[in-house]
């Protein structure tokens, strides 16, 4: 499920968990493993969600967003829609969760994925 703008009844948690459940169901769809969501070890480390791409740990910053119906976003909206402050804060946790489990010099990366009406659109490698 999507939230549209037919959905204005839901409030902003509600609207997050749903672009939420929808950018895992896609992940997992193309072969991701999502190991944890909502992840905030720290009040300057969080993630959406954490996940396993092959042998690759990502970090997944997920942007939803009612009222746009873009065909694509360019570089300019991710930089503008995704600050670096908090791409920071999904690197902080990817590390946080890479000490926890002592794969500290395993492979990572920050993916982004936006959601605008029914598109979706997957962005990898982002950095801050």
């Amino acid at each position: 499920m999507f939230p549209t703008r037919f959905q204005k009844h839901l409030n902003a948690k509600e609207k997050g968990k749903a672009f939420e459940d929808k950018a895992c169901e896609y992940l997992e769809s193309i072969g991701f493993r999502v190991v944890l969501r909502n992840y905030k070890p720290t009040k300057y480390s969080e993630a959406d969600i954490i996940a396993i791409d092959g042998d690759m740990l990502v970090g997944v910053e997920v942007k939803g967003l009612v009222n746009r119906v873009d065909e694509q976003f360019g570089e300019d909206y991710i930089r503008s829609a995704v600050s670096s402050n908090k791409i920071r804060k999904v690197v902080n946790a990817v590390r946080i969760y890479q000490q926890d489990l002592g794969i500290i010099d395993s492979p990572s990366r920050i993916d982004v994925v936006f959601i605008s009406g029914l598109k979706l659109f997957h962005y990898k490698n982002i950095s801050a």
